[in-house]
Order: C-alpha cells, then structure tokens, then sequence
C-alpha cells in the first residue's frame, strides 16, 4: 500500500514526564501519520509514523497480543529476525519498514528546507 495522502493521528495530549531534546518545550511536537494496516505472519499490524521536527523518522508497528498464549508471544518477540510474510510475498522483516521510510520521505521531500545528504534508519523493539 503506498502511501500517497497523509492521514494524521490525533491523539489527546497527557502529561508525561520524560527527559526530551529542548524542541519539546516549544511545542514542536512530532506529526503522526497512520500508515494503515498490513498482515504480517498472519497478525494484524498497525502501521504508523512519526515526522520529527529535528529531521528524524520514525516508523512504528503495533500488534495487540492481549490474550495471546505464551508460545505466541515468543514468535512475536522474534518476529523480527529473519524474513516474514507480508501481503503473500516473504521478505526481509527490515524491509516493511524500510519501505515505509522511503516512501513517507519522499511523500514530506518538497517540504523539507535543508536536506541532509543520506538518510539512516535503526530499528528498536519496545
């Protein structure tokens, strides 16, 4: 699914006391977009991103396993390791977010003011 039109995600702002860069104090707040769903070895995820004001990208999955077994919960946590189905196709699990980065910067590229000249990503498990 490309992505094509931004749809942003509105959510009700809550105190949270976290220790963040000094653009957070002037309310340059980070743009989220949701980047639909995609089925990913069979579960549900929800794709979104995150534009950071500092020139940063972020790309967040989410997968509810509230009621999930044990033994599921163990393939969830190494879900990325290795290749994965997505949308009938096996690919490089570090490839669906990449993907979605490639294209979310090409979607914000006419707004970017001073480019850096390469772009990078790191993929972090919460």
């Amino acid at each position: 699914m490309p992505v094509r039109k931004l749809k942003l995600i509105e959510r009700p702002r809550r105190y949270e006391h976290v220790l963040m860069p000094k653009y957070e104090e002037v309310g340059l707040r980070p743009i989220e977009v949701d980047l639909g769903k995609r089925r990913i070895n069979g579960y549900g995820v929800q794709l979104e991103g995150r534009i950071f004001p500092i020139g940063v990208i972020g790309i967040r999955a989410i997968i509810e396993f509230e009621r999930a077994k044990l033994d599921e919960v163990i393939r969830l946590v190494v879900l990325n390791e290795g290749k994965v189905r997505v949308d009938g196709r096996e690919v490089d699990f570090d490839d669906v977010p990449m993907d979605l980065f490639n294209e979310l910067r090409s979607v914000i590229k006419p707004a970017i003011v001073y480019p850096y000249t390469a772009f990078e990503y790191s993929l972090y498990r919460v």
